[in-house]
């Protein structure tokens, strides 16, 4: 409506973020030796939850190159959420392909856990971004960003884009 005041939701907030926000943030991390690195790094491709990479997922490199990375999910109950969930993505940035490395020196398959809570992850995330967004940005922001790529991958598909986000 008119002189109504601009929306604030996620959705926005992700929207307003640089169009390569998650390359500057990965920089970021990778720059500040954080010890949070390979979750952050499946946060980043996955777009789990902060709570599914606290509990841990198994990362592997797939025979065509991409990566899949299988997660147990965290908002399960009777008739909503997936209890496991396997997600292919593309190989093809830095997160990823530290994963892939990870993996591979792992023989094929590695495990990523943080070994800390859902809370101290993102607010491990607020820190990394702190300076460089002009606004918070949290580790559930990756999920909005992932939800909005997978919309645009899928042509709309929500079924698709549910089934994917857990």
């Amino acid at each position: 409506a008119e002189g109504a005041p601009p929306s604030r939701s996620k959705r926005t907030l992700v929207a307003d973020l640089p169009g390569d926000w998650l390359d500057v943030f990965w920089s970021a991390a990778v720059t500040a030796r954080t010890r949070h690195l390979d979750a952050l790094a499946v946060l980043i491709v996955s777009g789990c939850r902060a709570q599914e990479v606290c509990h841990g997922c198994a990362v592997r490199v797939a025979a065509d190159s991409s990566l899949e990375v299988g997660l147990a999910g965290a908002k399960v109950r009777a008739g909503c959420g997936q209890p496991w969930r396997l997600l292919r993505v593309a190989g093809d940035t830095a997160p990823a392909r530290h994963l892939m490395q990870l993996a591979v020196e792992g023989g094929g398959t590695t495990r990523v856990k943080a070994d800390c809570t859902p809370n101290a992850l993102s607010m491990r995330v607020a820190a990394i971004a702190s300076d460089r967004f002009g606004r918070r940005v949290s580790a559930h922001d990756f999920r909005h960003q992932r939800c909005a790529d997978a919309r645009n991958s899928s042509a709309g598909d929500m079924d698709f884009v549910a089934r994917f986000m857990g």
